[in-house]
């Protein structure tokens, strides 16, 4: 029960919109679960599946209501964060990442997540956001995960 990338293309668009006309900051955060292929591969797809929604609902009640959660393929989320600033977005993620660490999953128990961290600047184009974004989450990944990496 979250959104899926057509809804968060909407999303990102419109905030593209408001910043380019109010410049209000906003920001996006790319989330991927640290090595779940481990889980449907000792698991099954089943409980993998069932990681899955225990891991939505955990950042469905850690973020604001203004705040867009969604499906961004596999087992990567997309998180638009209307009207925050860099601090706030790098306070967020940090917040996620250690709830997700302190969560005990079925069957997998203990699962970490990267974090990819973008801030729309004055020339940013929404492609460029979510580039920069994923060039964060492959810093977080190549770093050894379970971190939070801004571009």
């Amino acid at each position: 029960k979250i959104h899926n990338r057509e809804k968060l293309n909407m999303v990102l668009n419109e905030q593209m919109k408001l910043f380019k006309r109010f410049r209000e900051p906003f920001g996006v955060i790319l989330i991927d679960i640290d090595f779940f292929k481990k889980v449907n591969d000792e698991f099954g797809h089943d409980i993998g599946d069932v990681v899955l929604v225990e891991f939505v609902n955990e950042i469905k009640e850690n973020i604001r209501g203004v705040d867009c959660f969604g499906r961004w393929g596999g087992e990567e989320f997309l998180l638009v964060c209307p009207k925050m600033n860099e601090i706030g977005m790098k306070k967020l993620a940090e917040k996620l990442r250690v709830k997700i660490e302190n969560t005990i999953f079925t069957k997998a128990h203990k699962k970490t997540a990267s974090f990819g961290v973008s801030i729309c600047k004055k020339d940013s184009t929404v492609k460029q956001l979510i580039k920069n974004a994923d060039l964060a989450l492959y810093k977080a990944k190549n770093n050894g995960r379970n971190q939070i990496q801004m571009v």
